[in-house]
């Protein structure tokens, strides 16, 4: 059963924050290690797609408890699986196992919770995050024109996650977390380019708060448009901030549908009211 046939019968129902279920086991420094890297010479505790190789059984019970929840989908442990964000770590040469293994741990379970309900199939959405660096401008203010990393960069390596993502049996793949319709359009063509044919989903996130201006850059290097930092900025309650972030994601979706993209992801960041007047706006 492929997710566009299932879409067409029923609404799918993503699943939650991996990081966030990931903070209740309170991992130590030696539980994100495992035995395989107890020796390896820098610190790995924050690593959390690491799990998936250390704590597999701690990753397979999160995305269980997701589809036990009610989820549909259940996205893979991977936001930061690519060589740009594993050189912190300097696991670089890891990532094609990293998102290999997270892939076929998604798969597993989903196809457990499959069998026992063949009446509502489960998905896996193979994850890729922004990465920590960003392309559009430069991290030391006293050179402008220097760039981190280069758009080849980024080319290299998400074809490299991507590839391991598909060969790990995710049933799509979904970009996470952006506001600008034409990266999402590049990555696609860029990887068609590349041989890749599995269907590629935008992941959209409305701003909620003011603070998002601040944090999404700064945690998750997301380039914010001059246009919505200059509306957000304008706004004095955060009821106006969520109002324009609205706004913002409508135009997004509606343009995003009208270049035949079929499915559209939404990250309510706990404001699920937000994305339910989305989905009216453009249904």
């Amino acid at each position: 059963m492929s997710i566009e046939k299932e879409l067409k019968k029923r609404i799918l129902v993503l699943d939650g924050a991996m990081g966030t279920m990931l903070q209740a086991y309170k991992f130590s420094e030696e539980d994100f290690r495992g035995e395989r890297f107890k020796d390896y010479p820098t610190p790995l505790q924050g690593n959390n797609d690491l799990l998936s190789i250390t704590q597999p059984e701690a990753i397979k019970t999160i995305h269980g408890k997701y589809f036990e929840a009610g989820a549909d989908i259940i996205e893979t442990n991977t936001f930061s699986g690519t060589t740009i964000a594993m050189a912190d770590y300097q696991l670089e040469d890891l990532v094609y196992e990293l998102n290999f293994q997270s892939a076929m741990i998604a798969k597993e379970v989903a196809t457990e919770f499959t069998l026992k309900e063949p009446h509502k199939p489960r998905f896996v959405a193979g994850s890729i995050g922004p990465t920590n660096r960003t392309a559009s401008m430069s991290p030391d203010v006293n050179d402008p024109g220097y760039r981190a990393v280069t758009f080849n960069d980024l080319r290299i390596a998400y074809k490299q996650q991507t590839e391991a993502l598909i060969d790990g049996g995710v049933d799509y793949i979904v970009t996470q977390m952006f506001f600008d319709n034409q990266k999402y359009f590049q990555f696609v063509e860029a990887a068609k380019k590349e041989g890749i044919n599995e269907p590629i989903i935008p992941g959209l996130k409305p701003i909620a708060v003011k603070r998002h201006l601040q944090l999404l850059p700064q945690f998750f290097s997301i380039d914010l448009p001059e246009s919505l930092i200059s509306a957000v900025e304008s706004c004095k309650t955060n009821k106006d901030v969520r109002q324009v972030g609205i706004e913002w994601a409508i135009q997004q979706s509606k343009e995003l549908l009208d270049a035949g993209v079929p499915v559209l992801h939404y990250y309510s960041m706990g404001k699920s009211d937000n994305i339910k007047k989305i989905a009216y706006a453009i249904l």
